[in-house]
């Protein structure tokens, strides 16, 4: 069976891509990728594969009701804030969706949107991302996204929590000497080398994500892989990964709807940084835990098996 994986940058889709490529290759004749600039109207391509999986819905729709055998990933809650209308007349189309977290499987099936979807969570190159760490003074804070800005129900979103809610913590805390923020705001246009990317993690005692549209997020996965302890939003698989029991290995905030709910949220980020300023060893020990939490259930290696479903399920013959 040969299987054609369709990202839009050298971005999350891709190293995703690259990931499922590295283990799944035994499992079929083969996985081969592409940038979704290249496919434009070579319909040559679509001959060449058994199933094709666009990791962008809104990217593929207009493939999806002309071949059979294509499939699309469902990554954040955009479709839901921003495309809805759109959600409902393309998603059906598809052979199948996948989806990145129990919250995103949840809200797809309860509306309705495909007859076949897939619960196909995001995983984490643990080799590469592990605790190497960087010497510092301060106790850092780091946080990683896209710097947005916008309402909570116009086309222009703070998906990312940038505006409504870490410009905020900053403001907050730029009393306390001892804290530094470290942000990494960036896009695919102008994103730090993904091989930099452990180094600045271990760099960090403590990583936020503020978002309250995200899906996976990578972020939380990557850092936890690197030792380092999360403060994240419930939103996406941080709820799933993230432990706040006897064993805890981080922290989760509520997810947030409007203005004043994220407000709310900037007094529980704050207590969290701060417990963690003030308990260092504590902070540590939670990284610990969660390094050893990626390595139990949340590799690559382990999460790239839900794929095999959707993609020999869906396929086409040739």
């Amino acid at each position: 069976m040969k299987i054609l994986l369709i990202y839009d940058a050298i971005w999350a889709w891709y190293w995703k891509s690259l990931a499922l490529q590295k283990y799944l290759k035994d499992d079929f004749e083969c996985i081969d990728l592409m940038k979704s600039s290249q496919v434009k109207d070579n319909k040559r391509i679509f001959k060449k594969y058994n199933h094709i999986h666009w990791f962008g819905w809104l990217e593929g729709c207009r493939w999806a009701r002309k071949y059979k055998g294509t499939s699309a990933g469902v990554s954040s809650h955009n479709y839901l804030y921003k495309h809805l209308e759109r959600a409902k007349r393309i998603m059906p189309k598809y052979g199948a969706l996948t989806c990145t977290s129990k919250i995103l499987y949840d809200e797809l099936r309860k509306k309705n949107l495909n007859s076949h979807i897939y619960l196909c969570q995001n995983g984490v190159d643990e080799q590469m991302f592990q605790p190497d760490p960087v010497k510092h003074d301060k106790f850092v804070v780091g946080w990683m996204g896209q710097p947005t800005h916008g309402s909570f129900s116009g086309q222009q979103l703070d998906m990312h929590g940038y505006e409504h809610v870490l410009l905020l913590l900053i403001e907050s805390l730029k009393g306390n000497k001892n804290i530094e923020f470290r942000i990494m705001a960036k896009t695919f246009k102008n994103a730090v080398s993904h091989s930099e990317m452990p180094r600045w993690y271990n760099g960090l005692d403590l990583f936020l994500h503020t978002g309250f549209g995200t899906g996976t997020p990578n972020g939380v996965f990557e850092a936890m892989a690197c030792e380092i302890p999360c403060s994240s939003t419930a939103i996406g698989a941080a709820p799933e990964v993230i432990d706040t029991g006897a064993q805890a290995n981080g922290f989760l905030v509520d997810r947030y709807y409007s203005k004043k709910e994220a407000q709310q949220r900037v007094e529980e980020f704050k207590t969290d940084i701060l417990w963690c300023e003030n308990h260092r060893d504590g902070c540590k020990t939670l990284g610990e835990r969660a390094r050893k939490t990626i390595e139990k259930s949340w590799t690559w290696k382990q999460r790239a098996r839900a794929w095999i479903k959707p993609f020999k399920n869906h396929g086409k013959k040739l």
